[in-house]
């Protein structure tokens, strides 16, 4: 499209000239900063070194898997920031480059478990008092992959698993 390559909302910047229909895949890639700037929805959602992040008061609903991989080696970002992100699918992050989620004072919530490898290139951030939502869980086989900040919440509506025993969780402050 040629749209300002900036806005979710804004139609141009899609292939098909129109805004993504909650039932339709989602592919973001070529180093883009997009920004959800209002209440949209999709089926897959798929970015490969690009960022997308929710602006105040704004809602992403991914309906389907959450594929977050940037296989060349870049970073692929999925940043709640002050917004809310909804996944109901599976999660599934690269192992080449950074492939993160972060939040900042928003909310993301995951339906599905979430399994985190032992691999420096993933990793989920918590930049200020934001909520996660694990209602499925989170298995973490890495060293200090879930980063989080005092203030955060992390909600598990399954196990949490450390594998290798090396992050210290404060539940007085977290």
């Amino acid at each position: 499209g040629g749209g300002d390559a900036v806005n979710w909302s804004d139609g141009n910047n899609w292939d098909n000239n129109a805004v993504p229909l909650f039932s339709e895949n989602v592919t973001i890639g070529g180093g883009f900063v997009i920004t959800v700037d209002g209440a949209f929805s999709c089926n897959d959602l798929s970015l490969a070194n690009s960022t997308l992040q929710v602006s105040a008061a704004n809602a992403l609903t991914i309906n389907g898997t959450l594929t977050i991989n940037d296989a060349g080696g870049g970073d692929a970002i999925l940043d709640a920031a002050a917004g809310t992100v909804s996944v109901s699918g599976a999660v599934l992050l690269g192992t080449t480059g950074r492939n993160s989620v972060q939040v900042s004072t928003g909310t993301v919530s995951f339906a599905l478990p979430i399994s985190l490898l032992d691999d420096n290139s993933q990793d989920i951030t918590f930049n200020g008092t934001g909520v996660i939502n694990f209602n499925g869980g989170l298995t973490d086989n890495g060293a200090g992959i879930l980063t989080t900040i005092a203030g955060c919440t992390a909600n598990f509506g399954g196990p949490y698993t450390n594998l290798n025993n090396t992050m210290t969780w404060n539940i007085s402050s977290n």
